[in-house]
């Protein structure tokens, strides 16, 4: 291994262990199903000459074809290869046909893989299933310490039972592991705010491939001409793009209001990439507000990403809640500023105001609406702050992920 350094969240490096070890680390990492985005992490990974990686699913969600998400409404199999470059087993669950959505989603024949096998360390993605209580169980039973990478923070609105069963239960949950991946500023402050010890977090942002993201976008941009010529958009035009499902969580309605508000000018657009239950609720208000510079385009895959961004100039997340909010990557590697609302978690460490984008009230539209306004009519402010915002994405590397891990890896089981 290389020398144990962590990033810590005040900009500090920190030697923790120096202990030589034996090689190839062997780590198992647990986690629901193949998602885009933690499979360019998953091979990087792999890649590393000192881990032996196996990664464990509950589900085939996303892989198998006629699945249906519920968030989509439809069935959908992403376009881009999911498992290769690095190796994967897929836990049997103890009854047929169990969704991914569903938190009884179990492996019981986990068990075998780590009775036979001598990990050095697992690597647990959540706590939300019993997936992942199975694992902890079982890592705990055969002494393999555990590593958490979790996405939670405290911002969420809950009730006061919920909370009040939180404050009980996560310190005894979180006892359970020996070091913490948190994913920003938000997820380490949870951690602590639950008794974790500072020099237990590690700090590995959440990360899409930046360079997939940058290259193709940049290769579409005949294409993305075309595709705002197709829309009716012009050269000197604005266009906000969505990209997420439809449903009330990523409140659609707010941009479409927003863009309402904003109607009289005529060199703003709106794209809304996605699909889900609100999709019809969206076009009526499209259609009750005669906004003929609002367009629907309908759910996009992986491969087919890069040319919206390509065609658009800033990227809108109005969620209600978002743990993180990986579209704000994906956008920001294709130097797209971003105007997200105050509850997307990401906020607080992708939103610099006035230089990688703008945060606003959640639901507030008419503040929405004036963000828009001021980046349509501030061209040479927003290019500016969409070349600052491919900057500050390159902190946020899945190279800074894996480097994090290596530095959890001696912290939890020195040789």
């Amino acid at each position: 291994m290389r020398a144990c350094k962590t990033e810590r969240h005040k900009s500090m490096l920190k030697i923790k262990n120096t202990t030589s070890r034996k090689l190839p680390i062997k780590v198992g990492i647990v986690t629901s199903h193949p998602i885009q985005y933690q499979i360019p992490l998953f091979r990087a990974i792999a890649k590393q000459p000192d881990i032996d990686l196996t990664v464990f699913f509950g589900s085939n969600h996303g892989i198998a074809p006629g699945k249906i998400d519920q968030g989509f409404g439809k069935a959908f199999a992403w376009d881009i290869s999911l498992l290769d470059g690095y190796k994967n087993i897929f836990l049997n669950n103890s009854k047929p046909g169990m969704e991914v959505s569903d938190w009884r989603l179990d492996g019981p024949d986990m068990k075998t893989y780590f009775s036979s096998e001598r990990y050095d360390a697992v690597l647990v993605f959540g706590w939300s299933k019993v997936l992942f209580w199975q694992a902890m169980w079982w890592a705990r039973k055969y002494s393999i310490p555990l590593i958490l990478r979790g996405e939670s923070n405290l911002n969420h609105a809950q009730s006061w039972y919920v909370k009040a069963a939180k404050k009980v239960l996560f310190p005894l949950l979180f006892k359970q592991f020996r070091a913490f991946l948190s994913i920003g500023t938000l997820n380490a402050e949870l951690y602590r705010h639950f008794g974790v010890p500072e020099d237990a977090i590690f700090l590995a942002p959440y990360c899409v491939d930046n360079v997939f993201f940058s290259e193709r976008a940049a290769a579409q941009r005949v294409n993305a001409r075309q595709l705002r010529t197709d829309l009716g958009i012009r050269d000197y035009d604005t266009v906000f793009l969505f990209i997420a499902k439809f449903i009330d969580r990523k409140r659609p309605l707010d941009l479409i209001a927003a863009a309402a508000k904003n109607h009289a000018f005529r060199r703003i657009h709106v794209i809304l990439v996605g699909d889900g239950v609100l999709l019809d609720v969206c076009r009526n208000a499209i259609t009750a507000n005669k906004l003929n510079n609002v367009h629907l385009v309908g759910f996009k895959n992986q491969t087919e990403l890069p040319s919206f961004y390509a065609a658009a100039n800033v990227l809108v997340l109005p969620s209600e809640y978002e743990t993180w909010g990986l579209v704000l990557n994906e956008a920001m590697a294709c130097g797209l500023p971003c105007i997200v609302s105050d509850a997307c978690g990401a906020a607080a460490d992708m939103i610099l105001e006035g230089e990688t984008g703008f945060t606003y009230p959640k639901g507030d539209v008419a503040r929405l609406a004036e963000l828009m306004m001021f980046m349509a009519e501030n061209t040479d402010g927003r290019k500016a702050m969409g070349r600052y915002a491919a900057a500050h994405i390159q902190n946020f590397s899945v190279a800074s992920t894996v480097s994090a891990l290596e530095n959890a890896l001696c912290f939890v089981s020195p040789r």
